[in-house]
Order: C-alpha cells, then structure tokens, then sequence
C-alpha cells in the first residue's frame, strides 16, 4: 500500500490532527472498517470457522470473535453499532484489540462440495501494515492527535510544535535521576489518557532552583524554562493540548 494521502492533502497539506474526543465520524469508519476486516478473512487466522468437511479456515468465527471482545472491551456492545458514540478511551482500546489479531489472506482454494473458499495462508505483517494504514487516515482525517504504532500502542501526537523535540530528545547521563523523569515524561505525554500526570515534569518544576540540575537536551531545557517563567501550566492539558511554549 503506498501513498494514502488526498489530493486536497497533497495540495494543502495535511490536517492538522489536534483534536482529543473521538467523534461520530471516527467511530462509523472505524465500524465501516472492523466490518470489511471481517468479511474479507483478516479476522479469520485467529478467529477461525473451520470447514464442516476439512480442518481449515473459511472466514472468523463471530461468537469466538464476540466473546473475546467483550471479555476485554466490556464498555462496548458487541456486535459494534455506529449509531452509539463509546467514550474516547474505549474507543482507543477497541483499536488496539484488533491490531494484533489482523492478518491479510492469502492463497485461497475453492472447495466445490462445500461451495466456499479454504483459507490457506496468512500474512500478518501485511495485515498489520494495512491496519495501520487505514486506521491513522481516520485518525488523520478526523484530525485526531493519535497514531497506531508497529507495536499495536496507541501514542498521542502532542501539540505540533512538541513533536521532533518529543521524538528526537537524547536526554544527557549528567543527572540520572533528571534524565528518568524525562524520558517518563515523554512516555507520558504521548498516553492517550489525560488523565495520567505527568510526574516527571512536576518533579523537575518544585525542585528548578536546585543547581545540580542541568537540563542540557532541547525538551528538558524547553519544559524547564516554561516553568521558570510560568508561560504554560506544567500540565498534561496544556502539554498535549497544542499551547505553543512561549518566549520569555
């Protein structure tokens, strides 16, 4: 699967993706899409029906499937209905139930008897890469700050201006303990739950007029010199909400 992109993106340039709440639009295409994963076979490698006549996939099986769903994802009615909007989290969660189970089809023979088709193979890594890539294009045209990573984890994209020093920081070995609640920080920043604190950077603001500490990587420097100066409230809201840190 190549360039996924619109031709309104490419002209443009993409959406800006700085929104938290999951909304009506997400939720039906996510459906739309658990649906087609459905019928076409991606669910049936780990939720098999076997032929009646030989031991062998021919599509999921929807009771294994359901009863899996709702041991894990008990906030949500299974089968899934667009019509009733779950809360963000669930929703996210939803997300992450199904990336590990996804492989894409392969070779398939026709069983003449039975008058259906044999799942042969699977490839989970294609499978993976295209779930990934259907499920960031919702979250990228439903401007949603979330990205569906390779390891099947939901991060947070943070506000724009955060991102390449969030990605890009190497925290220096000077002050171990700075260096932790740093990278726990970042960790944290990037969790799609608001709620989660960002201890590292609460530390690092009650303790700022200690001189031992020395913030020498470009976030630690950033996130310290915004407490210093009280420009943006050290906050999960504020970090992840896109305030821009201001200048002094």
């Amino acid at each position: 699967m190549g360039d996924d992109t619109y031709f309104s993106e490419r002209e443009l340039g993409l959406p800006i993706q700085d929104k938290d709440e999951i909304g009506q639009l997400f939720w039906s295409g996510f459906v739309a899409l658990v649906n087609r994963y459905i019928r076409n076979g991606s669910l049936a490698q780990e939720f098999p029906e076997n032929c009646f006549d030989v031991r062998v996939s021919v599509g999921y099986d929807e009771q294994l499937l359901g009863k899996a769903f709702q041991a894990e994802i008990q906030s949500i009615a299974w089968p899934l209905n667009d019509w009733e909007i779950p809360d963000t989290l669930s929703v996210l969660n939803s997300v992450e139930f199904f990336c590990p189970y996804v492989s894409q089809p392969g070779q398939q023979t026709y069983h003449d008897f039975a008058k259906h088709f044999h799942l042969l193979s699977f490839d989970r890594e294609a499978g993976l890469k295209n779930y990934r890539v259907d499920v960031n294009r919702l979250f990228r045209t439903s401007h949603l700050a979330y990205e569906l990573q390779p390891d099947c984890k939901i991060h947070r994209l943070g506000p724009v201006v955060l991102r390449d020093i969030l990605t890009n920081a190497a925290f220096k070995p000077e002050d171990q303990e700075v260096n932790r609640l740093l990278e726990n920080t970042r960790i944290k920043i990037g969790d799609p739950d608001l709620n989660i604190p960002l201890t590292g950077v609460q530390v690092m603001s009650s303790n700022k007029h200690q001189p031992k500490t020395q913030i020498q990587d470009s976030i630690g420097h950033e996130m310290l010199r915004c407490a210093q100066h009280d420009r943006v409230p050290l906050s999960p809201h504020s970090l992840r909400s896109g305030q821009a840190p201001l200048s002094p």
